[in-house]
């Protein structure tokens, strides 16, 4: 499953079985709204991580 959010691509979700048929259709169902939830949260953490490098960058140019 893609982890889609907002348009950009984060990754995949990705599961495998040895069985054929392992998944059904509503399994497939629930993995596309787990992965847009993790989407949600991989880019949130990216935010996160952007806004503090960008507070951390103006606190040293601040002090010099």
């Amino acid at each position: 499953m893609p982890l889609i959010s907002k348009g950009r691509a984060y990754g995949t979700l990705n599961l495998a079985s040895r069985r054929l048929d392992a998944f059904t259709d509503g399994d497939a169902e629930l993995l596309d709204r787990v992965a847009a939830q993790i989407a949600i949260a991989v880019e949130n953490a990216l935010a996160f991580k952007e806004i503090d490098s960008l507070k951390t960058n103006s606190r040293s140019k601040n002090f010099t």
